[in-house]
């Protein structure tokens, strides 16, 4: 007699929510910026995500189903709230390190949108604003590039 066929492959297991962002964070922020900034990821419903200053990053499952580059330049717009909140200049809340050239009427957004798009190439500005470009995203660029320990927490 002619042996069983073999039984298929298990299927591979679901990857959850939690799991994706994990990936996905550790995909769009580098090592050195992820060390210096301690990190709580959470899944939420809904459209919107946030960064809170005690390091909770909350993404949205709106921005999840709108898929990987998308995750990816959220969760680097939220660390780019984090990054401001312990490096920035602090003349308000938010606020980007000194000397980055603002160009919106939303400055901590705009900052944000161009920490995303430092870190992960992906354009997606939040809030209505223009895409980072020029010298906001040539200061940016090269700020974050330095790494934390060349700027001091403020």
């Amino acid at each position: 007699p002619a042996p069983a066929p073999a039984a298929p492959p298990a299927p591979a297991p679901a990857v959850s929510a939690q799991q994706m962002v994990q990936s996905a964070f550790a995909s769009a922020v580098p090592a050195a910026w992820r060390s210096a900034i301690p990190v709580r990821l959470e899944v939420i419903p809904g459209d919107m995500s946030w960064a809170s200053s005690s390091g909770t990053i909350q993404v949205s499952q709106g921005h999840i189903n709108a898929g990987p580059a998308i995750v990816r330049a959220v969760l680097a717009h939220e660390f780019g709230h984090l990054i401001a909140f312990r490096y920035g200049s602090q003349a308000f809340t938010g606020a980007a390190p000194q000397g980055w050239p603002s160009y919106s009427s939303r400055p901590e957004e705009a900052w944000a949108d161009c920490v995303a798009q430092a870190f992960t190439g992906v354009v997606d500005p939040s809030h209505g604003l223009p895409a980072c470009g020029g010298a906001s995203l040539s200061f940016t660029g090269s700020w974050l590039a330095q790494g934390p320990a060349a700027h001091p927490r403020t």
